[in-house]
């Protein structure tokens, strides 16, 4: 059975009527790999056994029936089938749904075969009403209609947050699955992994999901499925429970996106029950039919907000302290929200631009170090570092509330499979180590000890050569007003890692360079810091690169930017407070040049 490399999973009860469509969509799959097909049934008494039977007789080594001796239950069976696959990948089908299109498997397959950061395959799925007085979908149209499916193939669990109506979640027929990503031996709550939703959100911490926009598979509903049979009512209770659950296996690391999930799931269901009761309601026309709608709507309104309550205060006494490393759901993507790949480290760069800049000039010299792939987590304003030194592996995280502390507790090593703070300062066990650079004493160079950090060795130099960004049309617009880009100077006066300049010094140097004719610019992120004269342009962090970069030169502070900046050679000018500001974070000695200009304001010029 090593040859197959895939476990078609069929769970039957009392599906007599559609078995022999469903295997047969299955069997007559155009697929380059070898699949078995494993039958679990749970105790069927209306001839769907011996039609199981027909087909494992038929097809040897290929379909394997198994029977439970008594009726188990749908969970009790799924769970089962579950532990039963050995092959790398898997995908469940209930039997009284198929499958229509015969290259389904091979499509999916070839999905995980080509990325292996994904955790499954999904599609589109058709929904056929049979037996049901009140349609969950539209007969014999897809399920699935978010918007955000026709952007883009591959997602990860970010991306859905911003979404409300729950329309891309793949139903269970559609997902092929990576089998080493369900870790079964992990799970303590059975039954919320086999749950719909929670089994989507489940494989989606474990890696990304690939989608296929074309309906693949056919979602019968005949009013007896597992979920199908189920008043609306009845399927809320279980939904809740189960996202109870799932929240607890999951430590709450999503309880927010779980818990809107429930709030949707409460108003979809609740509309179905009010329709199902105007279904019977509507057919005695009369005086008090109206009345009767309107009471039943008050009931069911009165009874969602019950339950919303309810979760949520279910929820706030189950979330223990790891919810507050996070902030509010305002955000790129949460830290801990990353799970960590096996194979790879993860970077979190938690300090300014220059150090996510070294962070990202070290990766190769990183990479060879761990034989390991390497992703850097950074802020949003800080994708322009990757940009301009070339570093693909990133992630968009926000981690503003984070406690930074706490995470370097548990993870005071690089290692993989692990998020590791990418700063010495998140470490407070290694005090020794940074204290001299926190309290600027002039016995370690900054560079060699934020290299040391990472145990990397000191036989290579890193350059500070950046792929030159273009100038927008965003900052084209901005500077329509302000002159020409070769006749601005751009003046930086804030910094975080060094005291500040007085202004007066800025004052002076912004007068003799507007007696010259040129236009003073002035960066600051804080509008109160900006320097009397200049003219002051709001700009994000890519902008204010591009303005950099073409303009006739830059004087700074020294700060994180300059290290983005020292490929401008005598274009920068870099100031610093005090000697011992200069020893530690020089420019030329870190970069290995001669052309910075390079001035300690208070004692003496260093370099003109």
């Amino acid at each position: 059975m090593e040859k197959e490399i895939c476990t078609v999973v069929l769970v039957s009860y009392n599906h007599a009527e559609y078995f022999e469509q469903c295997i047969e969509s299955v069997l007559s799959q155009k697929c380059n790999y070898e699949y078995i097909i494993n039958v679990f049934d749970d105790a069927s008494t209306d001839g769907t056994q011996e039609i199981i039977k027909q087909f494992e007789k038929k097809y040897p080594g290929k379909v394997f029936a198994y029977f439970s001796e008594k009726n188990e239950g749908a969970q009790s069976n799924f769970w089962k089938a579950f532990n039963s696959v050995k092959t790398k990948y898997c995908i469940f089908t209930e039997s009284d749904d198929y499958w229509c299109d015969e290259n389904k498997l091979q499509l999916q397959i070839d999905a995980l075969e080509n990325y292996p950061e994904c955790s499954f395959c999904g599609h589109n799925t058709l929904a056929v009403n049979e037996k049901e007085s009140v349609a969950e979908y539209a007969n014999n149209r897809p399920i699935l209609n978010d918007p955000i499916l026709q952007t883009k193939k591959i997602f990860g669990l970010h991306d859905f947050y911003p979404q409300v109506n729950g329309g891309y979640i793949p139903y269970i027929s559609a997902r092929l699955i990576r089998t080493s990503c369900l870790e079964l031996e992990k799970i303590r709550y059975k039954e919320a992994i086999l749950f719909d939703f929670c089994q989507f959100y489940w494989l989606l911490l474990k890696g990304r999901y690939f989608y296929i926009n074309r309906a693949m598979s056919v979602y019968r509903r005949t009013g007896a499925g597992t979920c199908s049979s189920k008043s609306p009512l009845v399927f809320l209770n279980d939904f809740y429970q189960n996202a109870i659950d799932f929240n607890k296996q999951t430590k709450f690391c999503i309880a927010d996106k779980i818990f809107s999930d429930c709030i949707l799931q409460s108003r979809f269901r609740l509309d179905l029950y009010n329709q199902a009761n105007q279904v019977v309601v509507t057919r005695q026309e009369n005086e008090s039919t109206a009345s009767t709608i309107v009471i039943q709507k008050r009931i069911s309104q009165g009874l969602y907000s019950k339950i919303k309550r309810r979760i949520k205060d279910s929820l706030k006494r189950n979330i223990p302290r790891v919810v507050s490393l996070f902030s509010p759901p305002v955000y790129e993507k949460r830290v801990l929200e990353i799970l960590p790949r096996r194979d790879s480290i993860y970077l979190l760069c938690t300090a300014g631009l220059g150090d996510t800049f070294l962070t990202a000039k070290y990766l190769p010299y990183l990479q060879e170090k761990f034989q390991s792939r390497i992703v850097l987590l950074i802020k949003k304003s800080h994708e322009v570092v990757m940009r301009l030194t070339g570093v693909a592996d990133y992630e968009i995280v926000d981690f503003h509330g984070v406690d930074l502390n706490e995470l370097s507790r548990m993870n005071p090593e690089i290692s993989k499979g692990k998020i590791f703070p990418a700063h010495p300062y998140t470490h407070k066990s290694k005090w020794e180590f940074f204290e001299p650079i926190c309290k600027q004493l002039p016995i370690l160079k900054f560079e060699p000890w934020f290299r040391s950090f990472f145990h990397l060795s000191d036989k290579f130099d890193i350059t500070s050569d950046v792929i030159i960004p273009d100038i927008s049309d965003d900052l084209k617009k901005k500077l329509l007003k302000v002159g020409e880009i070769e006749k601005i100077i751009l003046i930086s006066p804030e910094a975080t890692s060094v005291v500040p300049l007085d202004n007066s010094f800025w004052i002076e140097l912004v007068q003799s360079f507007k007696k010259e004719g040129f236009i003073v610019v002035c960066n600051t992120f804080d509008k109160r810091n900006a320097i009397r004269g200049t003219i002051h342009l709001d700009l994000n962090s890519e902008e204010l690169l591009e303005l950099a970069y073409h303009c006739r030169s830059v004087h700074s502070i020294r700060s994180g930017l300059c290290d983005l900046l020292a490929d401008l050679g005598d274009r920068l000018h870099v100031y610093y407070p005090t000697p011992e500001s200069f020893y530690i974070y020089s420019l030329n000695d870190m970069f290995k040049r001669k052309d910075i200009n390079e001035t300690v304001v208070s004692i003496e010029v260093i370099n003109e």
